[in-house]
């Protein structure tokens, strides 16, 4: 680490903010992720993401490794609205809102404790260069994951997406599924039967959710990234219900 990340590293000795997250770490157990990733995502630090860029990402001082799970097989939703569910369309439903909203969606509820549990989360979601790709740099560290489209309502009322990942050289590799709605709302009644069956095909029960905390969620910096492509096959309109499309 000395060798190949010397400043880095010293800059972040040099940081209270480190040192705090660095205690943190230390009351964690190595294979605990969980309590692993909460203390990092507790303590941010600009210190802290570009040693870890450098130690984990660019130089894997650790010699971690780890692949992204080929377990719960959670089959994809096939159509939406009648039409088969295509590369586009699916792409589509991912962005969401973005466009109309300043986010593609909003948490509702998330399964895993280690990704999914903290408040007022805003997902956003566009189109890159890589196509059908995303890639995710979580404090200096590349997380490689892969996403299915579990249902969809037909109006975007809400939506229930599934993930596999895995942060290579950090070691590890994760699952969770997160239901999103436009403002952050729980689906109404009528929608539940949809809903549970949806969680049913992820095998996820609806009391294994965490409601996300959205009583502070002002001013999220988030915007419609420049140059970004948003929709292809469907054209999104806002009304007071957040429901017309």
């Amino acid at each position: 680490m000395v060798t190949n990340c010397g400043p880095q590293l010293l800059n972040c000795l040099l940081d209270p903010n480190y040192r705090k997250a660095l205690q943190c770490l230390n009351q964690c157990s190595p294979v605990d992720q969980v309590c692993n990733y909460r203390c990092i995502a507790s303590y941010k630090s600009q210190y802290l993401e570009e040693f870890s860029l450098c130690v984990l990402q660019k130089n894997n001082c650790l010699e971690l490794d780890a692949n992204i799970p080929e377990k719960p097989y959670v089959p994809p939703m096939t159509e939406f609205r009648g039409e088969i569910l295509s590369s586009e369309l699916a792409e589509d439903l991912f962005v969401g809102w973005l466009g109309t909203l300043n986010w593609s969606w909003r948490v509702v509820a998330g399964q895993n404790p280690a990704y999914d549990q903290f408040p007022c989360q805003y997902q956003l979601y566009y189109r890159g260069k890589a196509r059908g790709s995303f890639c995710v740099l979580d404090n200096g560290v590349v997380s490689i994951e892969s996403w299915t489209i579990v249902d969809v309502s037909d109006d975007l009322s809400w939506g229930l997406f599934h993930y596999h990942g895995a942060a290579r050289v950090a070691g590890q590799s994760y699952t969770g599924a997160v239901l999103v709605s436009p403002d952050g709302q729980y689906p109404a009644e009528r929608k539940k039967e949809r809903l549970v069956s949806a969680l049913d095909r992820c095998g996820i029960k609806e009391w294994e959710l965490f409601n996300v905390d959205k009583c502070s969620c002002e001013g999220p910096p988030l915007g419609l990234p420049e140059r970004s492509s948003l929709h292809s096959k469907i054209e999104v309109q806002e009304d007071r219900t957040h429901s017309s499309v």
